[in-house]
């Protein structure tokens, strides 16, 4: 009985110390896309769209509440992004080359 209830609070204690990383990784966490894919988001004071194709990699976020993070890459080296206060559009782009290797989109809430 021992070695079965030790097992039980061994499998509990896990579980409770990954719904901690799962809950400080909350609204803090990046999200980071792809080529090729796009989507809108709303997560009711946060909203926003992405796009990222092998040309071009745009994303437009804001959030009434947050200071937010917004990064557009192509082709590794073109980069355009801005952190932005509250209520205040988070908005880049970059235009690249016919590759979709290096191309993504990243954005945050701060």
């Amino acid at each position: 009985m021992m070695k079965k209830k030790s097992k039980v609070v061994g499998i509990s204690a896990a579980a409770i110390a990954a719904g901690v990383c799962l809950a400080m990784a909350g609204p803090a966490s990046a999200e980071i896309h792809y080529p090729v894919g796009s989507g809108s988001f709303n997560r009711g004071n946060y909203w926003g769209n992405w796009s990222a194709t092998i040309t071009k990699s745009q994303v437009h976020t804001n959030s009434f509440s947050n200071h937010q993070y917004c990064k557009a890459v192509q082709d590794r080296y073109k980069v355009n992004e801005m952190t932005t206060g509250i209520n205040t559009p988070c908005d880049v782009s970059a235009i690249g080359g016919n590759s979709a290797h290096y191309d993504y989109v990243e954005f945050y809430l701060k």
